[in-house]
């Protein structure tokens, strides 16, 4: 019993040093990481949403029921939903840097194949395989950005997470404007963003990839299962605020373009304006870890969640372009919330960050993706706007949770007191050593 105890104290005492040093090197080494790996996220998203304006001529091409159409973009989705955190908890034991840079190689490739795919099983197929691309690369990248952010993890994974909603907005107008007038087989043309993505990747991001705090002996699910259950009530918190406004989101990407369509607007305008409404997520997504250093992360949750509500609310109210600029208010505030979100689940299980960021990432965007369906007969019944205005209260009923949260990591979390925390391992491994002199 005291040599295990002692073996723990020396796990522990190696794990907090290398912390230790870790932390002084991450402020003026990791930059050159944390750009590689944003990067790779927004061209790895811009491929998951490049497939929106290709469905007319897909259905077109291989003469596709309408079954069959409604059945891409699912597929897509749901593959990189649920194989995060499946690939999270792989990598946590495995290399977390090789995931990360094969992930946007594979969903690029394979997205831009699907304007050649001859038939429509080759197309499903491609779009699983680029599915499992996507969910290879989100946990690991966004572990790897928290882990290079060092102090400001919250701002790192905030820059991280709004280049992936840069991409994903953007990525209708790159598949557009590369098709043009011509065939849906151009998309081929997209593959190199993906192959260079991998390759700034690679060159970036340090190999020296282990964390401090996984310098033990490799664990399994019963460990992984039991640090889940230790913060299981903040989890579900964090997890409910997230999934909340992934699914107010959802909806709109789905319900928006059919209303707008019925008041007449053109394609071309229910285009610029879904963009509006995702660059402007992107922003939030970006600003979200600065205001949360300086409100704090429970202010931040309540305070989005109000007015995510208030001007979402009044968006599907409100006809005309002042409803439109109300939405796009809305998808700021909503998505402020989401990166801090993310962090804080981090700072909970520092040694599974891959694990619960797909939990966090991929598990809450595909459980969010089922509410569109499941909407559908209040749909038929009540309408578009009533729908969304009612789905526009789920941000501020599950915001005002976050107040419920944790306040320790606000102040400081263990990942920015390394010497303090090398100090106290230190006094227990010498306890440690004391008591096994004398017994």
């Amino acid at each position: 019993m005291v040599c295990r105890r002692s073996e723990e104290g020396t796990l522990i005492r190696r794990s907090a040093m290398n912390r230790a040093k870790q932390s002084q090197s991450m402020r003026r080494t990791h930059k050159p990481a944390i750009a590689a790996l944003s990067l790779g996220h927004f061209v790895n998203d811009t491929y998951t949403s490049n497939i929106y304006p290709l469905l007319p001529l897909l259905a077109l091409k291989l003469h596709l029921t309408e079954l069959q159409v409604f059945s891409l973009v699912p597929t897509l989705a749901i593959t990189a939903a649920i194989m995060q955190p499946v690939f999270g908890f792989v990598t946590e034991r495995v290399s977390q840097r090789l995931f990360a840079i094969i992930g946007p190689a594979v969903t690029g490739c394979c997205i831009s194949l699907i304007g050649v795919a001859p038939s429509y099983g080759m197309l499903l197929a491609l779009l699983f395989i680029g599915g499992m691309g996507a969910g290879t690369f989100h946990p690991q990248a966004v572990s790897l950005v928290a882990r290079a952010s060092g102090h400001k993890r919250r701002v790192g994974v905030s820059l991280f997470t709004a280049a992936g909603t840069f991409g994903f907005a953007l990525g209708p107008f790159i598949a557009a404007s590369v098709i043009g007038a011509g065939d849906v087989s151009r998309t081929i043309y997209l593959m190199g963003g993906g192959v260079l993505a991998a390759v700034f990747v690679y060159v970036y991001c340090p190999t020296g990839e282990r964390r401090g705090t996984d310098a033990r002996p490799k664990a399994g699910l019963q460990s992984l299962l039991r640090a889940l259950r230790a913060v299981r009530g903040p989890l579900c918190i964090l997890y409910l605020i997230s999934l909340s406004r992934a699914i107010v989101h959802m909806l709109i990407d789905n319900y928006v373009p059919f209303i707008l369509s019925g008041e007449g607007y053109t394609i071309e305008a229910i285009g610029t304006i879904l963009t509006a409404f995702l660059l402007a997520g992107a922003m939030g997504s970006l600003a979200g870890g600065t205001l949360s250093e300086k409100l704090g992360g429970h202010l931040l949750g309540a305070i989005s969640g109000g007015a995510a509500t208030l001007l979402l609310g009044l968006s599907f109210l409100t006809h005309g372009p002042l409803g439109i600029l109300l939405m796009t208010l809305g998808s700021f505030a909503m998505m402020t919330m989401m990166p801090v979100n993310i962090a804080w689940a981090q700072e909970l299980v520092p040694r599974e960050t891959s694990t619960v960021s797909a939990l966090l990432m991929g598990l809450v965007w595909g459980v969010a993706s089922i509410a569109v369906p499941a909407a559908g007969p209040l749909v038929t019944s009540w309408g578009f706007r009533p729908i969304l205005v009612g789905a526009s209260l789920l941000p501020f009923l599950t915001g005002v949770l976050a107040l419920r949260l944790p306040r320790a990591d606000d102040a400081a979390s263990l990942e920015e007191r390394p010497v303090e925390f090398a100090q106290r391992a230190e006094s227990m491994c010498a306890d440690e050593e004391t008591v096994e002199v004398n017994a």
